[in-house]
């Protein structure tokens, strides 16, 4: 395993946490020239991420902080082409769901910073609206993580704050007796959305009617719970898509077993249907339960490989090396064989498109048990950047990076403080089809983001960070996976047509 000095690590804030995640709603700068034959790549200056149903109880002893911003600009990761972009300010700012943007925020970048941070006042859980205008708005990510030491829901639960768009996938979830699965769709649009929840269980697609058609107004979030839709069923996957009109989705699962809690997580956003699919950052803890969930929603069934990308290289266990998963039902598979073989990833493929996500869960018995998410997600190509993630003598912090094909990985890790220069940059080289598992050593005090980055050359890959605490009452866990949008947006190629020009020209 590898080890980041201490000095360039910090100590985790165990509250809710949001950092810029590049998921972002954009917006592109008009470009300064006219497109040529090959399309031209003009910068993102504008983006939007939602982060909903994010609360702080006094009576819990659960806190919640925001805290976003952006990855700094890699040379080697400006597209080829890209024109330059409009004079626009770069701000991070935090607002409520449904404030204007003529409103005072609740926190916003001051003098160059690239962070902003606030700590939630106690009340009902919220939904907040990251904005970022400029170089800000390139690479924009946000996250979310909340740690309750009592109550219902004590957790260690971090999640990816989302941007808008038309469909959504999560595969996690149940809702049996004691789980309490929500969906929160959100619109931050000026027009209404109309939306679509369908629930995949072990017998198959339910499209129930509550399900269908749900009207999201704009600046206002609807709750779906997932019980209403599916009730019964153990485990889920999740798929919403719109009618019309832009929304944002994510999705909180919560546990209980009477008045004795079970853990909660947000469950992460998984990418579409495909039929190579890697899901990272699979905790390697002794005794930690996992268990891999896959959907082939086609109307044919698929024939999925699972290969286990260890620290030591690839292995398939018993049966899963042609598991024949029937269309459109939810098959959840022990993976008990990989159990100490340390931390993980998943190298799946398919001959139809399927998604797939991983529930690990620690502790129960004599100890009150927690559980994190992991899923499908896509491969790092630019910068990318987790804030408040550290560590400390009761936090363990690991950051798992994964090869996804046959070619050798270069990462370099970095530790920023939210101001200032970077500390010195890290190279991690993970062989192909690989785990590296880098721990990350208490010592660092201030705030500060961990930042990844692709070295030119590199093969694709894939990375999160598995935090685990070790208390009285029982473990802690929760997962943060790296997502990002490109710097830029590429236009479509315009190409002169002399024709166009005679048939408009004047006839005397």
């Amino acid at each position: 395993m590898n080890r980041l000095s201490p000095r360039y690590v910090f100590a985790v804030v165990v509250l809710v946490v949001v950092a810029a995640v590049a998921f972002g709603s954009v917006s592109a700068a008009a470009p300064s020239s006219a497109p040529g034959a090959t399309g031209s790549v003009v910068p993102v200056e504008a983006a939007t991420l939602v982060c909903p149903g994010l609360s702080a109880d006094a009576l819990a002893v659960q806190s919640t902080l925001l805290s976003a911003g952006a990855a700094p600009p890699a040379s080697n990761q400006t597209p080829s082409g890209t024109v330059a972009a409009a004079k626009v300010a770069d701000t991070v700012r935090i607002d409520l769901l449904g404030s204007a943007l003529s409103q005072k925020p609740l926190a916003m970048t001051t003098n160059g910073g690239r962070y902003v941070r606030y700590l939630l006042p106690t009340g009902p859980a919220r939904t907040y609206v990251v904005r970022a205008t400029g170089t800000l708005a390139q690479g924009l990510s946000a996250q979310s993580v909340s740690r309750s030491k009592t109550g219902p829901t004590r957790s260690l639960a971090a999640g990816q704050c989302a941007a808008p768009g038309g469909e959504f996938w999560f595969v996690g979830g149940g809702a049996t007796a004691g789980r309490t699965s929500t969906v929160l769709l959100t619109n931050v649009d000026s027009a209404p959305a109309t939306v679509d929840v369908t629930i995949f269980g072990a017998k198959g697609p339910i499209n129930a009617e509550v399900g269908q058609g749900v009207l999201v107004a704009p600046g206002k979030q609807v709750v779906v719970p997932v019980d209403s839709l599916s009730p019964g069923e153990v485990a889920t996957a999740v798929h919403v898509v719109a009618r019309s009109g832009r929304f944002t989705a994510s999705m909180f699962d919560a546990a209980a077993k009477g008045l004795t809690p079970g853990g909660a997580d947000w469950v992460p956003q998984s990418v579409s249907p495909a039929t190579t699919v890697v899901v990272p950052a699979i905790t390697g803890d002794p005794g930690a339960v996992r268990r891999l969930s896959l959907v082939v929603p086609g109307p044919t069934d698929g024939v999925v490989r699972v290969g286990v990308a260890t620290t030591d290289g690839v292995l398939v266990p018993t049966g899963l090396d042609a598991l024949v998963v029937p269309s459109g039902q939810l098959v959840t598979i022990d993976l008990k064989e990989v159990a100490n073989r340390g931390p993980f990833g998943l190298l799946i493929t398919s001959d139809q498109p399927v998604v797939a996500g991983v529930r690990v869960s620690r502790g129960g018995g004599a100890t009150l048990p927690d559980f994190a998410y992991s899923t499908g997600t896509a491969a790092v190509a630019m910068p990318l950047v987790l804030s408040q993630v550290g560590a400390s003598a009761i936090t363990k912090s690991t950051l798992l990076i994964t090869s996804g094909s046959s070619a050798e990985v270069n990462v370099q890790v970095t530790v920023a403080p939210g101001r200032g220069p970077a500390f010195p940059a890290t190279t991690v080289t993970v062989p192909a089809g690989r785990t590296v598992a880098v721990r990350l050593g208490p010592g660092f005090a201030s705030p500060g983001s961990l930042v990844v980055s692709p070295l030119p050359g590199s093969g694709p890959f894939y990375a999160g960070v598995t935090v685990n605490q070790d208390g009285p009452r029982g473990p802690l866990m929760s997962t943060w996976l790296f997502f990002g949008t490109p710097t830029g947006v590429r236009l479509p190629s315009v190409r002169p047509d002399p024709g166009l020009a005679a048939t408009a020209a004047p006839t005397g």
